[in-house]
């Protein structure tokens, strides 16, 4: 019952139907809550062991941290506030997700409703490049008079394409991997429609993403040599889709903008360096926002906060990386294909289970990479997706090496101190990052 209302859960945060046609979307927010709090309380009410994993350990270190630092700012009410929202956006849904997503069906039944969520919501965006007054279907106005949005928490560009460019590869996943023919030619048709849907939000951002998803996949599948090759190949390709958006230019205004926040954002690390200006209050200092994730994290909370939001990110990428570094695609499929003979059923099975998760890793690895990539140029720290990917990657990295035990760590705190120590030295990156820029 408890997966039931997640799903539940999943579809009204993301397609939100109760909102469609409604002026103010708080009216709608009641009813996502409600799904939220029944999923939570029907899995209380089960009597199978909960799993708190360091991720969610992070998470809720990181709820006193945002108190503190909104203390420190003077400012403790709103402090309770935005923890309030963090635990909401968050901290709960991380932890649901990350138990309640314990087979591949489950995690596969997840990426279709996001495949499906994507598909409605291009829908609703060509339905505003087909409107005299730029409205789609769902009540949203086009942005910029070109760039598609939706409703709710994608209302913005620049989100959608990043929410895309998340999905992508689980469409990908379908059109390979998919059960029968129909299954298969839907997931096709699904990714098209998807790579369309990233070039009508006009996000650079999302572009940028989905040429390092594909770079990337191009030089595991195919070696460095292939890789460069088939990206010469791609140029022309590559030109039209750039020479159709917007200009991508680092003098041009809206970049420099970005490093101008990102300037600020040191300013204001090194004039709060422990616990930062307070989550929100970037806005307060500088009149946009800070356009980075990391930069946006280290403003607001500190260098402590920073630290611990950073291991949260990177420990899930990590675990799907590590798994996916050491996964043999092609030796996976001969296995699939040829079968082995002399063992007995239950060991097929179980073989065969794993080579699935192996798959699904796989593609979150991919959609952990461009999401990635994509938030670098947005400031979206402490937004429900940048934590509902971490929780599918801790699920996969739980699945499989329940499986193969060589896959889990054997000292989670050794790791968690070299990512920490990582995170002072991505500081010192973007530090100089912004003198080379500004």
């Amino acid at each position: 019952m408890a997966l039931f209302f997640l799903l539940i859960y999943l579809i009204l945060y993301l397609l939100m139907p109760h909102a469609w046609g409604l002026s103010d979307y708080e009216e709608a927010l009641p009813l996502t809550v409600l799904s939220l709090g029944l999923c939570l309380l029907f899995f209380f009410l089960d009597r199978e062991p909960k799993k708190y994993s360091p991720q969610f350990l992070l998470l809720l270190f990181l709820c006193p941290v945002i108190l503190v630092s909104a203390l420190a700012n003077h400012w403790l009410g709103g402090g309770f506030i935005v923890m309030q929202e963090f635990l909401l956006v968050a901290v709960i849904p991380f932890f649901l997700f990350s138990n309640l997503i314990k087979t591949e069906e489950n995690l596969k039944l997840v990426m279709w409703i996001c495949v499906v969520s994507s598909v409605i919501m291009i829908s609703n965006g060509v339905s505003q490049l087909n409107s005299e007054y730029g409205l789609g279907w769902a009540g949203s106005l086009i942005s910029e008079g070109t760039r598609i949005t939706y409703i709710g928490v994608l209302n913005d560009p620049n989100d959608l394409g990043a929410f895309l460019v998340l999905v992508l590869p689980f469409s990908l996943h379908f059109s390979k991997y998919g059960g029968n023919f129909v299954y298969r030619l839907s997931a096709k048709l699904s990714s098209l429609f998807i790579l369309y849907g990233v070039y009508l939000t006009n996000s650079r951002g999302a572009l940028l993403a989905t040429i390092v998803m594909f770079g990337v996949y191009f030089f595991f599948r195919f070696g460095k040599i292939k890789s460069i090759f088939l990206g010469l190949l791609s140029l022309p390709l590559l030109f039209f889709v750039l020479s159709n958006f917007r200009e991508i230019d680092s003098n041009e205004e809206s970049a420099s903008g970005r490093v101008e926040a990102w300037y600020e954002g040191i300013e204001m690390l090194k004039d709060s360096p422990f616990f930062g200006v307070g989550m929100g209050g970037f806005t307060d200092y500088h009149h946009l926002t800070a356009h980075n994730s990391l930069v946006l994290v280290l403003a607001e909370l500190g260098m402590i906060g920073y630290g611990l939001w950073f291991c949260i990110l990177s420990l899930s990428f990590y675990m799907v990386y590590r798994i996916f570094k050491h996964t043999v695609q092609l030796s996976i499929e001969d296995n699939i294909k040829q079968g082995n003979p002399k063992k007995d059923d239950l060991k097929q099975q179980k073989e065969t289970s794993l080579q699935t998760s192996l798959r699904l890793n796989t593609t979150l690895f991919y959609s952990f990479l461009g999401y990635l990539t994509a938030i670098f140029f947005l400031s979206r720290s402490y937004h429900f997706f940048t934590f509902f990917i971490c929780a599918l990657s801790f699920s996969s990295y739980r699945r499989i090496s329940f499986y193969e035990k060589h896959f889990a760590f054997e000292n989670i705190n050794a790791v968690l101190f070299k990512l920490f120590f990582i995170s002072l030295i991505t500081i010192i990156i973007m530090y100089s990052l912004v003198k080379i820029l500004i």
